[in-house]
């Protein structure tokens, strides 16, 4: 059972986080614009923000402007060969693969 529904072993459960504001057991009038909402609200414990965030993701980008720079300042190019695959998802967009050539 989730929130009164019944849900088989044979079931999908799709977790929106963009829903997160709209849950009326914890907002008084949960389709209301409030700007003083918390954010992120009471309860999210997964997201960009919070003690669960990666705490690898800074160090990830860090290191891919230093890659490239160092390509650049080597006077390297990098050049996309083929068509992005992009992620399935119903939770992020984003590119899964991408193949480059650095010359």
């Amino acid at each position: 059972m989730l929130a009164g529904n019944e849900i088989a072993a044979s079931d999908r459960v799709v977790i929106r986080n963009a829903a997160v504001g709209f849950d009326a057991t914890v907002f008084d009038d949960p389709m209301r614009f409030d700007a003083g909402r918390p954010t992120p609200p009471p309860g999210v414990s997964f997201g960009a923000w919070g003690v669960h965030f990666c705490l690898g993701a800074s160090l990830a980008r860090l290191e891919l402007v230093e890659l490239i720079d160092e390509l650049l300042d080597r006077d390297r190019r990098i050049d996309v060969v083929g068509e992005p695959e992009f992620v399935r998802s119903n939770f992020v967009n984003g590119i899964e693969r991408l193949d480059v050539v650095v010359r």
